[in-house]
Formats: C-alpha cells, structure tokens, sequence
C-alpha cells in the first residue's frame, strides 16, 4: 500500500468493509457483531466480539481478521489522531454535493462552497 502522507495512520472506512462483508455471510447477529467490534474502545472488547464471530462463522472471523485492526476498529486507533470516526460518510456526501463546483478553478470553486452552504442554510428554515 503507498502512502500518500508518510507517517499518517490509514484507516478504511468500516461501512464499505462491512458491506464487503455482507455480500458474504448474510447472518444479520453477525454482521451486528462487526459493528460492535468497530465501535468498541477497548481491546478486551474487541477480541471478545471478534471471539463471538469465530464462534458462528470462522471464516467470517479469517476475512476481519486480515485487515489491521489499528484501520477500522476504534480499540487499536493511536492515540495521535483525535478523530474517531469509522466511516467516511461526511466526506462522501459533501464530494457529491460540490461535485459541480470541482471543475471550477480553484478560487472560483472556494467562492462557490461557501455560497453553496449559506443557499443550502437558508433553505432549510
């Protein structure tokens, strides 16, 4: 894998490994259970969540457990990063939103955001 900023964590966005996962084993108490392991914050947690899984499907339990964990689970997250969120729906969203704006220059496409969200702010109301 090529890193874009050296030295800066990697994470995977958990929905898109969840949904992979999902093509696969369609047991909703199993899926559940890749969520739970995502979110929880500490590491005794997630190895008895990943535990449950090996329990109902091993090899649902091999597939999560090739990913590294310190990218899509908050137990093994660094400390350094401040940011704990697993998915990247924020990011997704808004990229689609100004997705009209990109193809401006770049100056052009900083005036248009702002214009963007104060349109979209007064709408709302």
């Amino acid at each position: 894998m090529r890193e874009v900023f050296p030295g800066a964590p990697h994470r995977f966005c958990v929905m898109h490994l969840w949904r992979n996962f999902s093509k696969q084993w369609k047991d909703k108490e199993l899926r559940g259970l890749v969520w739970q392991c995502a979110r929880t914050t500490t590491k005794p947690k997630f190895e008895k969540g990943m535990e449950a899984i090996k329990r109902k499907n091993d090899n649902s339990f091999k597939y999560l457990d090739k990913w590294p964990k310190d990218s899509w689970t908050k137990a093994y997250f660094s400390e350094n990063s401040k940011v704990d969120i697993i998915t990247n729906n924020n990011c997704e969203s808004f990229n689609a939103k100004i997705l009209k704006y990109r193809s401006n220059p770049i100056l052009t496409l900083f005036e248009e955001i702002p214009c963007y969200i104060m349109r979209k702010m007064s709408s709302t109301n």
